[in-house]
């Protein structure tokens, strides 16, 4: 049987997912509107968008439109998840192949389609 992924490849892997998500935990803390809800731990941020004047539900159904709005565009593979009753996004970037520049992609494209998304809940 050969050896596809070896201890010290596997090592530097999960360091680089834990690393892709400190970075994206800090550029989604630079940005107006967004909140980090968990810091960055075992690879995976978790985060919201959170305006005045929304209500929790809406909120909620606003960054629940946000993950599928993302995935249907196809730029990225992102999740949510409910903490304290509330829809959160979580970025997990543990693909070896993910780069700085996919996390800021997919951070991007989020800002971009804020307004569209809120468009929608009117």
């Amino acid at each position: 049987m050969k050896k596809v992924f070896g201890t010290e490849a596997f090592g530097r892997a999960v360091q680089q997912g834990l690393e892709l998500a400190r970075y994206a935990e800090h550029r989604i803390h630079s940005l107006e509107n967004w909140k980090i809800v968990t810091k960055a731990q075992m690879g995976i941020v978790t985060f919201r968008y959170e305006a005045e004047g929304y209500s929790d539900g809406d909120l909620n159904q606003l960054n629940q439109s946000l993950v599928a709005a993302l995935i249907q565009d196809g730029t990225a593979m992102i999740s949510s998840t409910k903490l304290r009753g509330k829809t959160v996004l979580r970025i997990c970037p543990i693909n070896p192949r993910t780069t700085p520049d996919d996390i800021d992609l997919t951070i991007s494209r989020l800002q971009e389609l804020i307004e569209t998304v809120k468009q929608s809940l009117i």
